[in-house]
């Protein structure tokens, strides 16, 4: 058991050995120019590894919660996306009807409700998890050693549909993205070892999310779990309730911004020296309307709509 853990121990700190060779430590000089000219995709979160994650879950998670934003994926409810999503109009390119919609409405709502129940199933195991790190835990039982397929597994499980693709890195591939804000992932080691890609710099280095390094910003838990009302009340019993948890720090990640200092997570490497890797760049990922309708709103319900 003591070799075992010895060859385990000496492995890790050889790949970390590694990977700090590949990183560029011109960063911080680099990062005026960075935040001056934004070439950042923005409101990424920075999720840190942690004792019980793996890596490739901890990346791939950073991806995942980048797209919660607009999909509901795996995560508490956003205001008002569903309704942002049916603004949208058209899903692969075909309009949609007033019953259509309607029906789709629900079926999304119901998408959502799901999302929540499931997310809420890994945050209760994990209570001091930040958002990124549960859904992390959540992709620890769907992810494999291919990218593509563990975010086809996630997306098809929720009636959505992903696009990837997949290929050498290139840099004009991946300042394309990013100008796009168009996410993707740095594999090598057949895959094992991935860093999300949020950026670049100059016409050469990417910049990517080095989950080892990502720390998580702590706040207190009055900010996040008391409303305006609460806050401001003056009642005896809601003072002392706002005093027990400011005393309580919640983790929070911290998500990329071309304001203020730069989080020690964000590293930059030069795409021209990589070692053998791919680039998986995710093009799309969307509501599947008749995978939702099949799986969220029911058979009867989606063909009385019809």
């Amino acid at each position: 058991m003591i070799r075992l853990f010895a060859i385990t121990l000496v492995l890790a700190c050889a790949a970390r050995a590694e990977a700090q060779g590949l990183f560029d430590p011109s960063i911080d000089r680099e990062w005026a120019s960075i935040q001056t000219q934004c070439t950042l995709i923005e409101g990424v979160p920075l999720i840190g590894k942690t004792a019980g994650l793996s890596p490739q879950a901890v990346a791939l998670s950073a991806l995942m919660s980048y797209h919660e934003a607009a999909l509901p994926i795996l995560g508490p409810g956003r205001p008002r996306r569903v309704e942002r999503l049916l603004a949208q109009g058209r899903f692969h390119g075909e309009a949609m009807s007033k019953a259509e919609s309607s029906a789709l409405e629900t079926a999304l709502y119901r998408s959502e409700d799901t999302s929540f129940r499931q997310y809420l199933k890994y945050a209760r195991r994990h209570p001091w998890f930040t958002e990124g790190q549960v859904r992390a835990a959540a992709l620890q039982d769907t992810v494999t050693l291919d990218p593509t397929q563990t975010f086809r597994n996630v997306a098809e499980a929720r009636g959505q549909s992903v696009k990837i693709e997949e290929g050498a890195p290139r840099f004009a591939t991946i300042r394309s993205a990013v100008d796009n804000k168009l996410i993707g992932v740095l594999a090598f080691n057949n895959d094992k070892t991935l860093y999300p890609v949020v950026g670049y710099a100059g016409d050469r280095q990417a910049i990517v999310i080095d989950p080892e390094e990502a720390r998580p910003n702590y706040r207190p838990a009055s900010e996040l779990l008391l409303t305006e009302s609460d806050r401001k009340s003056q009642g005896a019993f809601a003072r002392k309730v706002r005093e027990y948890l400011q005393r309580i720090k919640v983790p929070v990640d911290i998500v990329t911004s071309c304001r203020g200092a730069r989080p020690s997570g964000l590293k930059l490497v030069n795409v021209e020296k990589l070692p053998p890797s791919r680039f998986y760049l995710i093009t799309e990922w969307t509501v599947d309307v008749p995978h939702t309708m099949m799986k969220f709103h029911g058979a009867e319900d989606a063909a009385t709509d019809r």
